[in-house]
């Protein structure tokens, strides 16, 4: 795919910016404000084996190995992929939209890994909906860290607007009761 050197630099700051946005919620979801403002002043550092930008079709793929780092936050997958809005015609008249306004969808697919710190989420995929403003993990051993705390279910929905996370387990295809697992360590508290 050949580009002009404008539409080059103006594909490199969308993709800067998206994962900006990407690293700043998924992997620090319950991080403070201070702490996420902090986070996109860091560098963004994108690898992969291959990456194509398709603007007719508004969208951007990393694929092979996909690594994303940004400060203490990274992201693994073997593919990621990017849908966004159309620039014109949907900021408010006479604004330019930042390329996280532009992002309609991101999904990462294949042994996703986000981590930051004690945190970490594994997944088969991971589905960011700007819309709705959700990440949905999902697949078959779909599992979220705190530490040594740890939820399991087949898909998580996390809300940021609202904070609200909700688990489901498979449904059960050979009779055998599929369940949510939760497994938290009280430090020698216990339940009072």
């Amino acid at each position: 795919m050949k580009m002009n050197n404008k539409r080059l630099h103006k594909t490199t700051v969308f993709f800067l910016g998206v994962m900006v946005f990407f690293c700043g919620t998924a992997a620090g979801f319950a991080d403070s404000d201070e702490k996420k403002a902090s986070r996109k002043k860091e560098p963004i550092t994108i690898t992969s084996d291959k990456a194509s930008a398709q603007t007719g079709k508004h969208m951007a793929e990393f694929w092979g190995n996909v690594l994303v780092v940004q400060g203490e936050s990274e992201l693994k997958a073997d593919r990621l992929t990017l849908f966004f809005n159309k620039e014109s015609g949907e900021a408010k008249k006479g604004e330019s939209q930042s390329p996280q306004d532009r992002i309609k969808k991101i999904i990462a697919t294949g042994s996703v890994l986000l981590s930051m710190q004690d945190r970490r989420g594994e997944c088969d995929r991971a589905e960011y909906d700007a819309g709705s403003d959700t990440i949905v993990l999902s697949g078959k051993k779909t599992i979220l860290h705190d530490g040594k705390n740890r939820i399991t279910g087949e898909r998580i929905v996390y809300n940021r607007a609202t904070g609200k996370i909700d688990v489901a387990a498979a449904p059960s295809t050979d009779g055998e009761a599929k369940r949510v697992k939760a497994v938290f360590f009280t430090n020698g508290k216990g339940l009072q």
